[in-house]
């Protein structure tokens, strides 16, 4: 008995790591899932996408002057058990000109209820550096989520929700939701949907499957495709290095 409960307890821990790794993931920013953070610890995460529009290289035609190119940094801390704080920035080259945005986040952990469901909110404060303007927001958010158990391995699944106020436009409501699998020692899987649904314009939604392998005991490297099923048209790629320190 006592062998079979220090099993499980080795298991969970494995998966929650791997959760509070993931909390860090997901592309909106502030809202990256209920689990805090380890007091002291420390979450980088370095990426660089390419958006291709249709007719572009990436479906084999060779519209160069249609694609976006854009790296990002995120940062996470652990401030207290309850409290995450975090720090998100990225630059975007487009059609030869460079526009680029940051945020500032702080996440709190409120509840776990019995059957292992997590929720936590929050507020991130951003702005949005283009050639022409800077426009400032304020984003308060709520994210809900859990650890389960498959045939194919341990997992987790998050929803999120935000409603994002700023200088430039009127109120944009975002949502996201991934499921994903722990696919033994090293390799994880997982798909995220993002929505947004900006007041009096048409839904965006996208989807995103995603890999990721281990390259160092607290390191890995993710890859991701991105395609939106509902609005403008636009699909791309992630390449995305993590640490943990």
């Amino acid at each position: 008995m006592t062998a079979l409960w220090h099993g499980q307890h080795r298991r969970w821990g494995r998966l929650w790591a791997l959760l509070l790794l993931f909390a860090a993931l997901a592309p909106g920013m502030a809202m990256a899932g209920p689990w805090p953070r380890a007091v002291g610890e420390t979450f980088a995460a370095f990426s660089v996408s390419r958006n291709l529009s249709p007719g572009s290289a990436f479906i084999g035609q060779t519209d160069f002057d249609a694609q976006k190119t854009s790296t990002g940094l995120f940062l996470e801390y652990g401030l207290t058990e309850r409290w995450t704080i975090g720090a998100q920035g990225d630059l975007s080259r487009d059609d030869g000109s460079f526009t680029g945005s940051g945020a500032v986040f702080a996440r709190r952990f409120l509840h776990r209820w019995e059957n292992g469901v997590l929720i936590a909110a929050g507020a991130s404060l951003g702005a949005d550096v283009r050639p022409d303007r800077t426009d400032l927001s304020i984003a308060p958010f709520l994210t809900v989520g859990r650890g389960f158990e498959s045939p194919l391995g341990n997992g987790w699944a998050t929803a999120d929700l935000s409603v994002e106020i700023g200088t430039a436009t009127t109120a944009v409501f975002e949502g996201s939701a991934t499921v994903g699998l722990n696919l033994g020692n090293r390799w994880l899987a997982f798909i995220d949907t993002f929505g947004e649904a900006p007041a009096m314009t048409e839904l965006q939604l996208t989807i995103a499957p995603s890999v990721a392998v281990r390259v160092g005991e607290r390191r890995h490297l993710a890859a991701s495709v991105f395609t939106n099923v509902i609005g403008e048209a636009e699909t791309g790629f992630r390449i995305s290095l993590w640490q943990r320190f």
